[in-house]
């Protein structure tokens, strides 16, 4: 099987790969999974890129490979980090041995290993952008998940959002969809 096949298959379980939190503070049933949330928080960095004055391929780059070790070793809430991986009490080592594994036999995988290292790393102003559109994006799900469920369980999302983002476009969307929240 070519290293791209396999590739693709290995990545295409991120469509069955549940979105943790959702499911242990939210109490959403059937919540979204990985996959959802990257395709939107990637559109959201391709259409923001400019206004966030980052350069937006990276940013965009960075959306799409920053959940795909998930594929690997599934969505851990960093809460329960060291519950769910009981050979690593490192949810980033974890997830690095995944990355590495996933882009092992891919053309320029180097690249793609170092965009997400970026990430994790949080010292670029794309990385530190993209963590905080990543809190926007789970909040944006948050405002939907409130039709299905009692909205005291979503709290904890709206708090941690706040808390993260410091960027004045992304605190401005943040204030224009918590109005939304109150209506």
């Amino acid at each position: 099987m070519s290293s791209l096949v396999d590739f693709a298959k290995k990545i295409g379980k991120l469509k069955l790969v549940k979105r943790t939190g959702w499911i242990i503070f939210g109490k959403i049933k059937d919540p979204e999974s990985v996959a959802d949330h990257t395709m939107r928080l990637a559109s959201l960095a391709l259409v923001a890129g400019d206004e966030l004055e980052v350069d937006k391929r990276k940013l965009v780059d960075m959306a799409i490979v920053h959940d795909l070790g998930e594929s690997i070793i599934g969505d851990i809430v960093h809460e329960y980090a060291d519950r769910d991986l009981p050979n690593s009490h490192d949810k980033s080592k974890a997830e690095s041995s995944a990355i590495k594994e996933l882009f092992k036999d891919i053309k320029n995988g180097d690249e793609f290993l170092k965009i997400w290292q970026e990430y994790e790393d949080q010292k670029t102003k794309e990385a530190i952008v993209l963590k905080q559109l990543d809190k926007f994006e789970m909040v944006l799900q948050a405002l939907e998940y409130q039709e299905v469920t009692d909205p005291k369980n979503l709290e904890p999302f709206w708090i941690n959002a706040r808390k993260h983002i410091k960027h004045p476009v992304i605190k401005r969307w943040l204030e224009e969809i918590e109005q939304q929240r109150k209506k």
